[in-house]
C-alpha cells in the first residue's frame, strides 16, 4: 500500500526510485515534517503517483512535491545456498569492494544493509564471482520486521 511523502520537485516522476536517508537537522523546524519523514531510513522507495501539492523545503532550500511511494527493494546477490524463492533471509553484504566488478551493484545494492530481513521473490542467474564465491542474482522485497 502506498504511503505519502515529499521529494524534490525535479525528482517527482512516476517510476523514480530513491533511498531515504533520514531527516536532516533543518527538518526539526519544518511544519510539514510529519508527512515528509515517515519512511524507514536506508530503504529504497519508488514513486507510484504524483499529487498536485508542493511545499518549500528547509533542508535543501528548494520546492518539494507530495508523492505516493511504495517500498522497492533493489536487485541483489545472495549466496547460492540461501537463494530459495519465497524464503525470508537476513541479508549479508558480500564483503567484496572491487568497484570494477560488473556485479558490484548487485553485491552492494543501495537500500539494503547487512542484517536486514528480505524475502526472495525470484531467483535469477548464477554470477561469475572473481573471488570464487557462489553467488546468484535475486529479486527481493523487504520482509516485515
Amino acid at each position: 500500500m502506498p504511503s505519502v511523502t515529499m521529494i524534490q520537485k525535479e525528482q517527482a516522476q512516476v517510476g523514480h526510485e530513491f533511498v531515504y536517508l533520514g531527516p536532516g537537522t533543518q527538518c526539526q523546524d519544518c511544519r510539514v515534517k510529519a508527512a515528509c519523514l515517515n519512511q524507514s531510513p536506508r530503504r529504497r522507495y519508488k514513486v507510484v503517483k504524483l499529487r498536485d501539492v508542493t511545499h518549500d523545503c528547509l533542508l535543501n532550500g528548494d520546492v518539494v512535491r507530495v508523492v505516493e511511494v511504495e517500498p522497492s527493494a533493489p536487485p541483489a546477490s545472495l549466496d547460492f545456498n540461501s537463494a530459495r524463492e519465497g524464503s525470508i533471509v537476513v541479508y549479508q553484504s558480500s564483503g567484496c569492494w572491487d568497484l570494477s566488478c560488473g556485479h558490484y551493484f548487485l553485491c552492494h545494492p543501495g537500500g539494503l544493509e547487512s542484517g536486514q530481513k528480505i524475502q526472495v521473490l525470484e531467483v535469477g542467474n548464477k554470477l561469475n564471482c572473481a573471488l570464487g564465491r557462489k553467488l546468484i542474482a535475486v529479486k527481493v522485497a523487504y520482509a516485515s520486521d
